[in-house]
């Protein structure tokens, strides 16, 4: 089996305040290749459907070593690399012109039922021949995140119909939006990200409360941060590896 690959240009409304390739976009990037990949593989969105099942993102792992830039051309690579009793996993690697590495990725997914929400076993999703091309772009699948006790409240937001997707519930880049959306301007006008990690824990649906919290110091170079709904519940975990950057008006 081939990775799925695509080349695109990094576009106008796909970049940050940076003329970088944002966060947000590249998560919802991931999500797209995973999802047009599964539809070559009889995997997607119709072919599961059909057994009242889905695809659900849990773990994510990227390290940007050198961020897309406004105008960039990128190739990206896709392919699924093994499963577990519940938990397949897919990796990707973004690359330029030159054929340099940019981003890293890993990922983890479980397939749900539509109407009970149970996890589904892999060896019944995937039958007796699972798509698997035995390479990594992250070797360790995307780990546990253990947060800090203290944390201090960054923002309350709500759970809008602009954030749901095809399942009902919020979409996965979406976490990444608000998170981003709770942080002061003039931190993310001094810093980009090097690192995401995310472990998504609960669905959230349209009209929840979700506060967001900050688990340790805003000037430290990695932050731990929780979404939590409100019903007290967590939805998200998340560790960021921030660098600096200085904000360049030009």
């Amino acid at each position: 089996m081939q990775p799925f690959s695509e080349t695109f240009i990094v576009r106008t409304n796909y970049v940050d305040i940076h003329k970088e390739l944002h966060l947000y976009t590249l998560v919802n990037m991931l999500q797209d290749y995973a999802a047009r990949h599964a539809d070559k593989l009889s995997l997607g969105w119709e072919q599961m459907s059909k057994q009242e099942w889905f695809w659900v993102l849990i773990r994510l792992r990227l390290d940007i070593l050198r961020h897309p830039v406004w105008k960039e051309e990128i190739t990206v690579q896709t392919w699924p690399k093994g499963a577990d009793t519940l938990v397949s996993y897919r990796d990707f690697i973004f690359t330029d012109q030159q054929g340099d590495s940019l981003i890293k990725a890993t990922t983890s997914w479980i397939v749900l039922d539509r109407q009970n929400r149970r996890p589904q076993r892999m060896e019944k999703v995937l039958s007796d021949n699972p798509p698997i091309l035995r390479k990594h772009a992250i070797q360790e699948p995307a780990p546990k995140i253990k947060l800090p006790k203290d944390k201090t409240l960054l923002s309350m937001q709500q759970v809008f119909f602009t954030d749901l997707d095809m399942n009902l519930h919020m979409n996965n880049a979406n976490y990444v939006r608000k998170i981003l959306d709770a942080y002061p301007l003039d931190f993310l006008k001094s810093h980009h990200p090097k690192q995401l990690i995310l472990n998504f824990l609960r669905e959230t649906f349209h009209g929840d409360t979700l506060n967001i919290y900050l688990h340790n110091e805003i000037n430290d170079a990695v932050h731990y941060v929780s979404i939590v709904n409100g019903q007290g519940q967590s939805s998200l975990s998340a560790q960021i590896v921030w660098e600096d950057k200085e904000y360049i008006w030009e």
